[in-house]
């Protein structure tokens, strides 16, 4: 029976960039690149220079120069413009990027699903304010003998916004004109 035997070394080989002369140039840090070392708190962080694609590469060691022969990393974004601007152009913006790097919370959930999550809890608030403030615009409009216009927001027939879309002097306006099309009936 033969047995195969891996490291992690050769596992991470495998899925890894392999640091190589002929293919990168590692760079030296600079201040955007020291900043986010001291943000992250990740000392594993560098840069380097893929000549093939000509980029700049912001990666981490998997396994550094230090603990083996043939280092290995992970390219964590590729950018082209000059990486000694203050922040590189076409790089992600800081809060972004800081975001991209931070490491999972130890109950696993990820934090962007936190943020779509209470952006659509925001959505559904703001819808159930509309309705009902439509329903409270079209019971107003019946008190006032405006039945017809009344239907008509409720059928969607007559254009009405909630203020919490069109903000107070929209609505301001908007019931000028729903006043002024109901003193003709």
């Amino acid at each position: 029976m033969n047995l195969i035997v891996s490291t992690p070394y050769d596992r991470a080989f495998h899925a890894c960039g392999q640091l190589s002369s002929d293919r990168h140039t590692l760079l030296a840090h600079n201040a955007w690149s020291d900043w986010l070392v001291r943000q992250t708190a990740n000392p594993r962080l560098f840069l380097l220079r893929h000549h093939w694609a000509n980029s700049t590469v912001l990666c981490a060691w998997v396994y550094s120069p230090a603990e083996a022969t043939v280092p290995l990393f992970q390219e964590l974004e590729a950018f082209k413009a000059d990486p000694r601007e203050w922040w590189p152009s076409d790089l992600l913006p800081p809060d972004r990027l800081l975001a991209r790097l931070a490491p999972l919370p130890s109950d696993g959930t990820l934090p962007f699903k936190k943020a779509l999550e209470d952006e659509k809890a925001a959505k559904r608030a703001l819808a159930e304010q509309a309705s009902i403030e439509k329903s409270d615009m079209v019971r107003s409009l019946r008190r006032r003998g405006s039945t017809e216009i009344a239907a008509g927001i409720e059928s969607g027939a007559v254009k009405w916004q909630p203020t919490t879309i069109t903000g107070k002097d929209a609505a301001r306006e908007q019931t000028k004109q729903l006043l002024e099309m109901t003193k003709g009936l």
